[in-house]
C-alpha cells in the first residue's frame, strides 16, 4: 500500500485492522518504505504504533486548515467540495488542461435539475 494511513484514521483502529489482516495471513508492504509493516514482533508492533500516531496526528492538524480554506473558497463563489447532482463544475478559466487548477463555480445542469426539482414537488 501507499501508506499506513490508508489503512485508518486513528490509531487504535489501524492496529486493529492490521492485526485482522495478519490473522488471515495476509501481509501488508509500505510502498515507499519498502518494508512489510506487522505488529508480529516488538520492535515492528511499536513502529506500526508510532507511525499510526503521527499519521492521526497530522490529520488532526492539517483537518482545520483544510476546512478553512474551504469555508474561504465558499465564501468567494467558487466550489469548495466536489460533484453534487444538478450543477456542473465548471473551471472559471475555461478548462485550460488535464492539471489545471484555477477555481470552479458551479452551473445549473437542467437535466439533472429537472430531476431534482421533480423530487421536491
Amino acid at each position: 500500500m501507499e501508506s499506513q494511513s490508508r489503512i485508518g484514521r486513528e490509531t487504535l483502529d489501524t492496529l486493529m485492522v492490521l492485526r485482522q489482516i495478519e490473522r488471515a495471513g495476509v501481509e501488508v508492504w509500505g510502498v515507499r518504505e519498502g518494508r512489510r509493516i506487522s505488529l508480529k514482533s516488538d520492535s515492528e508492533e511499536l513502529l506500526a504504533m508510532v507511525e499510526s500516531w503521527r499519521d492521526a496526528s497530522e490529520r488532526r492538524k492539517v483537518s482545520p486548515v483544510v476546512r478553512s480554506r474551504a469555508h474561504q473558497r465558499h465564501a468567494q463563489g467558487f466550489v469548495a467540495t466536489g460533484k453534487v447532482y444538478g450543477y456542473d463544475n465548471v473551471r472559471t478559466c475555461g478548462g485550460c488542461g488535464k492539471t489545471c487548477k484555477h477555481p470552479s463555480v458551479r452551473v445549473v445542469n437542467e437535466t439533472q435539475a429537472a430531476v431534482v426539482r421533480r423530487i421536491f414537488r
